[in-house]
């Protein structure tokens, strides 16, 4: 057993647009994202343990009450892991929840991805990135996303069939981002469901192949990409939960903002800046409306 604890971080996932095709026969979305992870994020930390167990601390971790069974994420993948190499090893693992909960930014995909890389170096287990993967897209779609930042952090990333491939695609100049979440849960589930009456009722838009990002990308491409793209769950969001919608448009209007959106399924919002300090400017003009908001730096 290994004498030392050892922290991972979990950083949180920015889709910068999401288009999701129609439902295939195997009843998964054929999806394409590109996708950036920045310096904000929650924490994985491994504990040396006679015993197995989870606990969950931090500003939201009273979101996660109760959480067991199947909606534990972190645990579903700890199992897989140690099936996967045969292992009955055990850790105390405590989950540092500083993101809102079913945010659009990876949340508990995230969280699990950053316990299967610490719990394979943390065990010295035998298991390939290629099994690593296979774990992750049995979590769940962003699960190969989140567990790539792992491997080759920093740069935009190319999400595409129902989650399963992911690849780097550009590096970033040096970009600074702001997050801001309306404290509501927007569960995917019913994101998806209000997709489908949308598009039962208007039919699907025309389908449409993200475009080809030069490398190195500058700031004019990245504000050329969300313009020419779209999130395809946004407005289903924002059905939901209207709000989403006045913080798009406050953060879009905040002083350096080259572009804002919502990530993923909803619910926040994020603006990109070329400036930390413009950033920290956003983040506070939230704040002062105790609006959950965070700024960093985009890896």
């Amino acid at each position: 057993m290994p004498d030392e604890s050892l922290e991972w971080v979990a950083p949180a996932k920015i889709n910068l647009n999401l288009h999701v095709g129609e439902k295939r026969p195997d009843g998964l979305h054929d999806l394409q994202s590109h996708a950036v992870f920045c310096d904000i994020g929650d924490k994985i930390i491994v504990h040396p343990s006679d015993e197995m167990s989870f606990a969950v601390k931090g500003p939201f971790a009273k979101d996660l009450a109760g959480l067991s069974g199947e909606d534990n994420l972190v645990m579903r993948a700890v199992s897989a892991l140690r099936d996967a190499a045969g292992s009955s090893q055990t850790a105390r693992i405590t989950l540092v929840k500083n993101l809102p909960v079913a945010a659009g930014v990876g949340g508990g995909t995230a969280d699990a991805m950053a316990a299967l890389v610490a719990l394979r170096q943390f065990w010295s287990l035998d298991v390939s990135d290629h099994q690593l993967k296979d774990i992750a897209f049995s979590i769940g779609a962003d699960g190969p996303l989140c567990l790539e930042v792992h491997f080759s952090q920093g740069g935009i990333k190319l999400m595409s069939g129902a989650g399963e491939f992911v690849s780097h695609v550009s590096t970033l100049p040096t970009l600074y981002i702001c997050l801001a979440n309306p404290g509501e849960a927007v569960p995917t589930g019913a994101i998806f469901s209000g997709l489908a009456q949308a598009r039962t009722k208007n039919g699907a838009p025309p389908k449409a192949s993200l475009p080809v990002l030069p490398d190195p990308v500058l700031g004019a491409d990245i504000l050329r990409l969300i313009t020419q793209t779209r999130n395809d769950l946004e407005a289903p969001a924002i059905d939901l939960v209207p709000s989403i919608a006045k913080i798009k448009t406050e953060m879009a209007s905040q002083p350096s903002c080259l572009a804002a959106r919502m990530s993923g399924s909803g619910a926040t919002v994020f603006g990109v800046f070329l400036e930390d300090a413009a950033a920290r400017q956003a983040a506070h003009f939230f704040q002062q409306k105790s609006i959950w908001a965070a700024a960093g730096k985009i890896l």
